[in-house]
C-alpha cells in the first residue's frame, strides 16, 4: 500500500515539474524572436524585398510594432515587408492592447464600446497601439471595417490614429459558437475561449489584453503564458447564477441532478476563471449584480451616441413604432411582428388607435442573420401584415438610422433580461417614447430620471420569469397605451427621454474607461517587473 501511495506522490510530483517546464517554455516562445532580426530586417529593408522567413513570425512581429511609425501595416492578412517598415525610428516602447473580439465587424451595441473604447486608448495616448484579435473572415479588410465603424457609430479615426491599430486574424473562432457545440455547449465553449486566447496571444504578444467580448475562460491561459495584466469589460455573465438556481428548484427528477451538477460546476469554472482579471467594469446594474468574480467591479454604462442627436423638436411624428436591435433571435423580433398584429387588429375595430406602421432596424451579419431575417417576412405575412405595415431595413447607415428616429414617435426593445440595451439609450436621444420589456438594463438602468419612467413598460408570457399576477400590459396593449397619448402628453415624454439619455454619452464613457485603462496601465508596471525576474523577452 505504502508503495502505491509513494508511487502516486512521485508521479504527481514529476507530472508538476513537467508542467512548468512545458509553461516555462512556451512563455518565452511566445516572446523571444530571433537573435539576429534586426539585421534580416535591416537588410531586407535596403533590398526592398519580403521579409526572410525565418523573421515572418509573431514574436518579430510585436517588436516590428513597438518600432515603426505605421504599425497597422503589420497585421497577419498580408504580408510583412520592411520596404513597408520605418525601421531606423527609435524603440519607444509604446504599449500594445489586445482586444480580444472575434465579432469585431459584427456592429452590435458590443462592437460600438470595443471602437470607442480603442478610439479613447489611440486618440489619448499617440505611442499606443491597439491591436484587435477579430475572426479570419473572407475578403477582410480592415480599411473597409474602419469606414464601416465610422458609417455605423459614428467613431472616427485620424490616419495617425488608424496607423496605430493592427488587426490580427484568428482561424480559430468557430471554437467559441454554439453552432459548434450540439451538447454540453458552454462546456464546449469554455474549452474554446481558452484555445482561442492562446491563438491569439500567439499571434501578438500584447502588453495589455483587454476582453471586450465576455470570453473569460481565455484569461488563465492569458495569464499564465503572457504574465500580463487583463482587463475585462462584462456585457453578461457567460453563466449565470440564476440558471443553476432554477434546477436547484427541481432537483428531484434525476435528469435535473445531473444538470444541476453540470451548471454548478460552470459557474465554480467561470468564477475561477473570472477572478484572473485585473480590471473589470460592467455595463449595468443587473450585469453587475449577476456577475459572480470575487474582484469588485466598477459599472461603466456604454458609450451610446446621444450626442448626434439635438433636443428634441415638439409635435406631431409619424405614428412609427421602431424597434433598433441585431437581427438575433434573443431580440424577439417575432414577439414584436405579433403583438404589433393585434394593435392593428385593435385599430381596425377602433378610432381611438391611430394609424401605426412598425420598422425593424439592425445588422445582419451572416447567412444565419439573413435567414432570420427571411423568416420575420413570412411570420408578418402570415399574422396578415402587408408591406405597407411593416418595412425591416437591414444593415442601414448610421446617417439613414438617424433620420428615421428622429421622424418616428415610439421605440421598442422586446429583449427579455436585455443586459444594457444601447438600442434604447438612442431612441430616447432621438425622442422617440420608450416602449421595452420590464427586464434587465432598460428596467433597471435606462427608461429611469427623477420623475419616475419616461416610458412604458410590458411582460409576455413568453418571458421566463412570467407570473400570471404581473402588473405590467402586455406588448400591444403598452403600445396601445404609448400611441394613445395626446400630444402635451408626447412632449413631456420626449423631454424627459432626452434629458435621461445624456447619461450615456461618449465622453462620460470615455471619462470612466480611462480610469480603467490607467489602473491597467499601473498593474502592467508590475507584470513588467515579474517578467524581468522571469527572463522572459519584452
Amino acid at each position: 500500500m505504502l508503495d502505491w501511495i509513494t508511487a502516486i506522490v512521485f508521479l504527481f510530483i514529476v507530472g508538476a515539474l513537467a508542467t512548468w517546464i512545458l509553461l516555462k517554455s512556451f512563455r518565452a516562445q511566445l516572446r523571444q524572436p530571433p537573435s539576429n532580426y534586426e539585421k534580416l530586417v535591416a537588410i531586407s529593408n535596403i533590398e526592398d524585398a519580403p521579409l526572410p522567413a525565418k523573421i515572418r513570425k509573431p514574436q518579430v512581429r510585436r517588436q516590428l510594432i513597438l518600432g515603426t511609425r505605421n504599425p497597422s501595416l503589420l497585421n497577419n492578412l498580408t504580408e510583412m515587408s520592411a520596404a513597408h517598415l520605418a525601421i531606423d525610428v527609435p524603440i519607444k516602447k509604446p504599449l500594445i492592447y489586445g482586444f480580444f473580439h472575434p465579432n469585431a465587424n459584427a456592429f452590435g451595441g458590443g462592437e460600438r464600446v470595443l471602437w470607442a473604447a480603442i478610439k479613447e486608448i489611440v486618440a489619448s495616448d499617440q505611442h499606443a497601439v491597439a491591436a484587435i484579435y477579430i475572426s479570419a473572415e473572407k475578403g477582410l479588410n480592415p480599411e473597409e471595417v474602419l469606414v464601416k465603424v465610422n458609417e455605423r457609430f459614428g467613431i472616427g479615426y485620424t490616419q495617425k490614429e488608424s496607423d496605430r491599430i493592427v488587426f490580427i486574424a484568428l482561424s480559430q473562432t468557430s471554437l467559441v459558437s454554439p453552432l459548434t457545440y450540439p451538447i454540453l455547449t458552454l462546456l464546449g465553449q469554455a474549452i474554446g475561449q481558452a484555445l482561442l486566447g492562446y491563438e491569439a496571444i500567439s499571434n501578438l504578444m500584447p502588453d495589455v489584453f483587454v476582453d471586450t467580448s465576455g470570453l473569460a475562460f481565455s484569461f488563465p491561459i492569458v495569464s499564465w503564458f503572457a504574465k500580463i495584466p487583463i482587463v475585462a469589460y462584462v456585457h453578461y455573465p457567460f453563466v449565470q447564477a440564476a440558471m443553476v438556481n432554477s434546477l436547484h428548484a427541481r432537483i428531484s427528477k434525476p435528469k435535473s441532478v445531473i444538470k444541476y451538477i453540470y451548471y454548478k460546476c460552470l459557474t465554480i469554472a467561470y468564477k475561477w476563471a473570472g477572478s484572473y482579471a485585473d480590471v473589470v467594469s460592467v455595463n449595468s446594474s443587473w450585469t453587475s449584480k449577476y456577475l459572480n468574480w470575487p474582484q469588485p467591479n466598477r459599472i461603466i454604462y456604454p458609450p451610446c451616441a446621444v450626442q448626434e442627436f439635438t433636443e428634441p423638436v415638439l409635435g406631431e411624428r409619424t405614428p412609427a413604432l421602431v424597434y433598433l436591435a441585431q437581427f438575433r433571435p434573443e431580440k424577439r423580433h417575432d414577439l414584436v411582428i405579433t403583438e404589433f398584429a393585434k394593435v392593428k387588429a385593435k385599430a381596425k375595430k377602433s378610432n381611438k388607435i391611430p394609424k401605426s406602421h412598425l420598422i425593424l432596424l439592425g445588422s445582419v451579419r451572416n447567412d444565419i442573420d439573413a435567414a432570420y431575417v427571411l423568416n420575420l417576412h413570412a411570420l408578418a405575412k402570415a399574422c396578415g401584415l402587408t408591406d405597407n405595415d411593416y418595412t425591416i431595413v437591414e444593415n442601414a447607415p448610421w446617417e439613414n438610422i438617424k433620420r428615421i428616429l428622429v421622424t418616428s414617435s415610439i421605440g421598442l426593445n422586446a429583449m427579455w433580461n436585455e443586459h444594457f440595451g444601447m438600442g434604447v439609450v438612442e431612441i430616447m436621444a432621438a425622442g422617440l417614447i420608450p416602449v421595452v420589456n420590464a427586464s434587465g438594463g432598460p428596467y433597471m438602468d435606462i427608461v429611469k430620471d427623477d420623475e419616475g419612467a419616461p416610458g412604458f413598460f410590458f411582460k409576455s408570457e413568453t418571458d421566463p420569469d412570467f407570473s400570471a399576477d404581473e402588473k405590467f400590459n402586455s406588448l400591444a396593449d403598452a403600445m396601445i397605451e404609448a400611441l394613445s397619448l395626446n400630444i402635451d402628453e408626447q412632449n413631456e415624454l420626449r423631454k424627459r427621454c432626452y434629458k435621461a439619455s445624456q447619461r450615456f454619452s461618449d465622453p462620460v464613457f470615455f471619462g470612466e474607461w480611462r480610469k480603467e485603462i490607467d489602473a491597467a496601465k499601473k498593474k502592467q508596471v508590475k507584470c513588467a517587473e515579474l517578467r524581468k525576474k522571469l527572463n522572459l523577452f519584452d
